[in-house]
C-alpha cells in the first residue's frame, strides 16, 4: 500500500508534463513558411494549407464569391484561383468561421 501512495505524485507529474507537451503542440505552433506554402496542397496538413491561404501565399479554390471593399465601391469577386489575404491576416476577405 505504501508503494502505491508513493507512486501517485509521480503519476501526477507525468500527467502534467504530457498535458504541457500537448498544449505546446496545439497552441504554440508556428505557421508554415512561404517556402512550405510552395509545396503542393496534397503535401500540406489542413492547418498549414489554411494558413497559407489566409496569408495569401496559396491560391484559393471554388466558385465562391465575396464582396470586397466598402460601401458603394464594394465589388463581388470570385475567389477561386486567386491569392487573397483573409481578414485574420490583414486582408479584405471576410472570415466566416
Amino acid at each position: 500500500m505504501k508503494q502505491t501512495l508513493a507512486a501517485l505524485p509521480q503519476i501526477n507529474i507525468a500527467r502534467k508534463r504530457l498535458t504541457m507537451l500537448i498544449s505546446e503542440l496545439i497552441f504554440e505552433r508556428e505557421g508554415p513558411t512561404r517556402k512550405d506554402c510552395k509545396k503542393p496542397a496534397s503535401e500540406l496538413s489542413a492547418y498549414d494549407l489554411a494558413h497559407c491561404k489566409c496569408k495569401g501565399w496559396k491560391e484559393r479554390e471554388g466558385d465562391k464569391s465575396h464582396k470586397l471593399g466598402k460601401g458603394k465601391h464594394a465589388s463581388r469577386v470570385k475567389v477561386g484561383g486567386k491569392k487573397l489575404k483573409g481578414k485574420a491576416c490583414g486582408g479584405e476577405l471576410p472570415d466566416w468561421s
